[in-house]
């Protein structure tokens, strides 16, 4: 393979979709919309759980004398070839699936060497916030959280421990790493050039100016599978910085910040202040006071007046 190969690593609705669309429109790099290459190909090399020896393509091929390594090529070269009718000529190639970041383990042993890490960062309860709006709109949850839905009864707690678990990941990946670099959304979405010049430079490709990443954004683009609402900018919106504010309350966001904020310090984000809790007698107290307002009767005007 003669071109460059780039990966984006990314909880989902952390901005990959807005990056992609980015780094598409630059002359020298194809990032198509959603391919799901590199994730169909973790998923081909996981093994399922077993008492005995792992169960997987691997162990089976293994035992007809194909080792891992020459799995690995065939895997890449699949990649790679359909990156390369999908590149238009471009001479970098880069991949953005929803749900790499889950397979981060199999990615690398299939592409260490073989291509450059891009991380994505986003505040937690922003990334909580969009995950279960889409949610919502979907009727379900992604498979790949499955297993933390499993494992905690609400699931805004287990997509705060799912991206404590995934980021930690991503950065003891990243860190001491020259073949990768991790941005987060809000600076691409404030220092643009700058944030972008970092990633620019890991693909090694010319660096783009303000006005040259804004038209980037409102190009119409290629379509395909990411996020929808990315479709309709017509430049860099600060908006969905601190959406969580708006969709859940102080006092949940702050419940959160004893699984998130270690992390949260590690990734260069503030923690949210933790709400006093009312006591057992004051939450008593409380709910009775809301409980009279709410039935009080509703005053209506006399018949006959105004």
């Amino acid at each position: 393979m003669s071109a460059r190969f780039g990966i984006v690593l990314g909880f989902p609705r952390s901005g990959g979709t807005l990056l992609r669309r980015i780094l598409d429109q630059h002359p020298e790099v194809s990032c198509p919309p959603e391919p799901w290459l590199t994730t169909a190909c973790a998923r081909f090399l996981e093994d399922v759980p077993s008492d005995g020896i792992p169960i997987g393509v691997r162990t089976g091929l293994g035992f007809s004398g194909i080792g891992e390594a020459p799995l690995a090529a065939a895997l890449r070269d699949l990649v790679f070839r359909f990156h390369g009718e999908m590149a238009e000529g471009k001479p970098v190639w880069v991949e953005k699936s929803g749900f790499d970041i889950f397979h981060l383990s199999e990615l690398c042993d299939l592409f260490a060497g073989h291509a450059k890490f891009i991380g994505m960062l986003r505040h937690p309860l922003d990334v909580i916030a969009s995950n279960l709006d889409l949610a919502a709109r979907m009727g379900r949850y992604m498979s790949e959280m499955q297993p933390w839905l499993a494992r905690f009864p609400a699931p805004v707690e287990a997509l705060a421990e799912a991206w404590v678990e995934r980021t930690t990941v991503l950065l003891d990946f990243a860190a001491g790493r020259e073949d990768t670099v991790v941005c987060r959304f809000e600076d691409l979405l404030t220092k643009p050039e700058a944030t972008l010049a970092t990633v620019y430079n890991l693909l090694g490709v010319a660096p783009q100016k303000l006005s040259q990443i804004t038209a980037a954004v409102a190009a119409p683009g290629r379509f395909g599978l990411g996020d929808w609402k990315v479709l309709g900018e017509t430049g860099l919106n600060p908006a969905p910085v601190g959406r969580w504010q708006r969709a859940m309350s102080r006092r949940l966001a702050g419940s959160l910040m004893a699984r998130l904020s270690p992390v949260m310090v590690r990734a260069g984000y503030e923690p949210v202040p933790v709400p006093r809790q009312p006591s057992r007698a004051e939450a008593i107290r409380q709910f009775g006071t809301a409980a009279r307002l709410a039935a009080r009767p509703v005053s209506s005007p006399v018949e006959g007046k105004t």
